[in-house]
Order: C-alpha cells, then structure tokens, then sequence
C-alpha cells in the first residue's frame, strides 16, 4: 500500500476513528517524537463532521497529553502553536 493509497483510505470516517483508536490504545507503546507528530493530526480531526471521529478525535487529545513515562506527563511543559499547528517540547 503506497502513500497515496493511504491518505485515500483514512477519508473514510471508519478508518479514521480506526487509526484514532488504535493511537490511543497503543499510546504508551510510541515515543515522545511520535506523540508529538501525530498530535497535529489528532487535532484536526476535533473538527471532522462525524461524530465518531471527533470523538475519538477528542479522547486521543485527552490521553495523549496526559501520557506518563516514569510517573512524570510525557507532554508537560510542551507548548501548541495554533497557527502553525506545532508543538514544541
């Protein structure tokens, strides 16, 4: 499956609240750099027209800035830049 066969299935609103749960459960199995570059994508999808998907969408926000590693939050101290939709650590 290339790329652009990717983006075209993670249009469909089942894939995509698919992906976002898979995030959040397996959310201590990534790293730090991964959290962080997925999380833009999380937050766009707050904004999807389905309902599942913000959702999910929303639950995988709340889980991953609150992800502990050593009893410390993984994300504290990072800070979100809206306009550009980065976060930085």
């Amino acid at each position: 499956m290339t790329r652009a066969d990717c983006v075209v299935a993670l249009q469909n609103p089942i894939l995509r609240a698919d992906a976002l749960k898979y995030l959040t459960t397996f959310r201590s199995l990534i790293g730090k750099a991964d959290a962080i570059a997925a999380f833009p994508h999380v937050v766009r999808a707050l904004g999807s027209d389905s309902n599942v998907v913000h959702s999910y969408a929303a639950i995988a926000v709340e889980r991953l800035l609150s992800m502990k590693v050593g009893g410390l939050v993984q994300l504290a101290g990072c800070k979100w830049t809206a306009s550009t939709r980065l976060i930085s650590c």
